[in-house]
């Protein structure tokens, strides 16, 4: 807005530059929407003017009373396909893991032979660019967050009835808590 002065000019380069995400958001939500039988009442439209810098991404708007189960899963689809686009170019592409295990040594010169086969991935700041953009568009609309009070609290559910019956903490500590930590530190 500094350099444009003009809200709908800045809305437009904004999404633009967001452009690999603001796609693979709405074509995931799309996707999944058909795949459920959700009819879409509105299909891509031009970005309205925004004070703010926020995506809204809300150019596909689903049909009204669509479940909030539904609701619930369709919206957390993007966020889904997200982290496992992003997770599919740290580890297939950057090759991130070789990265850190050069790392680990904590050298200085291990610090440097990490950097230099991580620049030496071709395109490496187009990757990095297209991860930026992803991770930075895949957060689930508002609306769409509604339909998670009746996921969570069965599972809340379950989780309390596994405990009670004794297994929950076995299940929970020992199988999946190193999978969930690795996973989150991977990513």
């Amino acid at each position: 807005w500094l350099l444009t002065k003009n809200l709908q000019t800045t809305t437009i380069l904004y999404y633009t530059f967001f452009l690999p995400g603001v796609v693979l958001h709405e074509f995931v939500y799309w996707l999944v929407a058909g795949v459920l039988d959700v009819r879409a009442e509105r299909a891509i439209a031009y970005p309205e003017a925004q004070a703010i810098a926020e995506l809204k991404l809300n150019f596909i708007k689903l049909a009204r009373g669509t479940g909030k189960i539904k609701l619930a899963i369709i919206s957390i689809a993007p966020l889904i396909s997200g982290l496992l686009l992003i997770w599919l170019i740290t580890n297939s592409i950057l090759n991130l893991d070789d990265v850190l295990a050069v790392i680990d040594g904590g050298s200085l010169n291990g610090i440097r032979a990490a950097a230099a086969q991580l620049f030496a991935t071709p395109d490496i700041w187009l990757w990095v660019y297209v991860t930026f953009a992803i991770a930075n568009t895949m957060s689930p609309n508002r609306e769409g967050l509604r339909g998670w009070r009746p996921v969570l609290m069965v599972a809340g559910a379950i989780i309390v009835i596994l405990y009670v019956v004794g297994i929950g903490q076995q299940l929970f500590l020992e199988t999946l808590a190193v999978p969930i930590t690795d996973g989150l530190s991977r990513l």
